[in-house]
């Protein structure tokens, strides 16, 4: 049974401010537009997440809250982890390989340049910097979430928020 596995870059957010801390900054008046129209295009397409796993910063909790609302997936399902806010590669993909083999489709919500660069990873390409919003999604053929590791995966589809 394969494993499906999107990678969601939060959607744009508020500049950095010197009153705010970085991990509560929101998402702009675009950036909340964005996260409604990558939610529709995924439902539309089909993909319902199993479990969704989100950062724990302001603007992935939100972009993760609208995503939610046009998949009709009840965001207090939704794990928030800190192991996503500033993450690198290893410690993003430590927390996907402890996901529960029950789950098939998962949506990682976190954020650049880890997200990007877990993508390119997990598949072997080049699939270059991940704008705001942007999703990509990938298969693999493992039955186990522990057995995703580097070149594991294949590029599905890439969804961009700013080609569509």
């Amino acid at each position: 049974m394969s494993k499906q596995l999107f990678l969601i870059r939060h959607a744009q957010a508020e500049g950095m401010q010197s009153d705010i801390k970085d991990i509560e900054r929101t998402l702009t008046n675009d950036g909340c537009r964005d996260a409604m129209r990558m939610g529709k295009l995924l439902s539309n397409e089909g993909h319902i997440p199993d479990l969704i796993l989100s950062s724990t910063a302001e603007r992935t909790r939100e972009t993760t809250r609208y995503i939610c609302e046009q998949l009709n997936f009840d965001f207090d399902k939704v794990v928030f982890t800190e192991d996503l806010y500033e993450s690198s590669v290893r410690l993003m993909l430590s927390t996907i390989n402890k996901v529960s083999d029950q789950q098939k489709v998962l949506f990682v919500v976190a954020h650049n340049p880890s997200i990007s660069y877990l993508g390119e990873s997990l598949t072997g390409e080049l699939t270059g910097n991940m704008s705001p919003g942007a999703v990509i999604h990938l298969e693999s053929s493992v039955d186990s979430w522990q057995e995703i590791s580097q070149d594991s995966c294949s590029l599905k589809m890439s969804y961009d928020p700013l080609t569509l």
